[in-house]
């Protein structure tokens, strides 16, 4: 398969895979909303929302290296992989550590313990991370765009 072929149907399965997990976070959020009250809803949504950012600042683009480099190592791939989980490890704890704060400053002690259970998403989300990046750099995107759908059922 040529190179316009690969992008051209990773960028189907990319916009696939967008639509589907958009459309069932949607139906998520719908079911959720109607199981419980408006209280715990605001909470779990502050929640993902703080959770969300700190993802957004953990990514220290150790990813975007293995993509941009034409030759990786074994090495490499092994010293990056294991940075990316010591670095989720960091932002786990720091964000364990600072869910107090928020909840304070927040004004809402109860977001303290759902930011501490879902802190630990740090521990797991590095382990995927590089698998993801390889799969990128291959223009599997439709192993991507079916192992995140799956992810979200």
């Amino acid at each position: 398969m040529s190179l316009r072929e690969k992008t051209i149907s990773g960028a189907k399965w990319s916009a696939i895979a967008t639509v589907i997990i958009i459309g069932l976070g949607l139906v998520q959020m719908t079911v959720l909303a109607r199981i419980i009250d408006n209280h715990q809803f605001g909470l779990l949504t502050v929640s993902l929302v703080i959770i969300a950012l700190a993802y957004t600042l953990s990514d220290f683009g150790i990813a975007n290296s293995i993509i941009q480099r034409i030759a990786i190592s074994h090495l490499e791939l092994t010293t990056l992989y294991w940075l990316n989980v010591g670095l989720g490890l960091v932002v786990c704890v720091a964000v364990f550590l600072l869910s107090d704060l928020i909840g304070d400053v927040l004004n809402n002690p109860d977001l303290a313990p759902l930011i501490k259970t879902l802190s630990l998403a740090f521990v797991v989300i590095p382990h995927g991370q590089q698998f993801r990046a390889l799969m990128q750099k291959e223009l599997e995107f439709n192993k991507i765009g079916m192992i995140e759908t799956s992810a979200v059922l």
